[in-house]
């Protein structure tokens, strides 16, 4: 169980998620083997409040769950949005998808389609190691890594956004 509070109205927002693993990609059995989880962040509905969402999908899976079931993988645009997200994951420090892809010549947000303003990469980031990372995953450090979109992770979602 989580709960967000809202800074604008104080409404508690109460959700469950349920865990769910499946696994085609190599990099995500070396993590299940060194005990590592990764998660999905999705952007929601009314401020800028995240959910954190507990199932393992690839980056597009978990793009479409976000969408369907809140607003889209969470953005972060500013410090205190990349603290709210660090904070929302401070208990299950796991890799974790957001919302940033590579469009070919440019790093976007897949919610409003934006250009990347603001960034918190990783050390040497991005790489594109082996030529296939146009999707962003929010390291277990809190910094961002450019990994492979079929990686199974789990992600934040946008819970509100006013």
């Amino acid at each position: 169980l989580m709960r967000i509070i809202s800074r604008a109205n104080l409404c508690t927002v109460n959700f469950y998620c349920l865990l769910l693993m499946t696994n085609e990609d190599a990099d995500l059995n070396m993590q299940k083997k060194m005990g590592f989880l990764s998660v999905i962040l999705c952007n929601s509905r009314r401020l800028t409040e995240y959910v954190l969402i507990r199932e393992y999908k690839t980056w597009n899976e978990a793009r479409n769950f976000c969408q369907k079931n809140y607003i889209d993988l969470a953005t972060v645009q500013t410090d205190e949005e990349w603290s709210e997200i660090n904070k929302l994951r401070a208990n299950n420090l796991s890799d974790t998808w957001i919302g940033l892809y590579d469009d070919v010549n440019s790093w976007r947000w897949s919610f409003r389609d934006k250009r990347l303003t603001y960034a918190r990469w990783d050390k040497d980031q991005p790489d594109n190691y082996g030529g296939d990372q146009d999707c962003l995953m929010l390291h277990s450090s809190g910094y961002w890594r450019d990994k492979g979109c079929n990686l199974k992770c789990i992600s934040v979602s946008i819970f509100v956004d006013l």
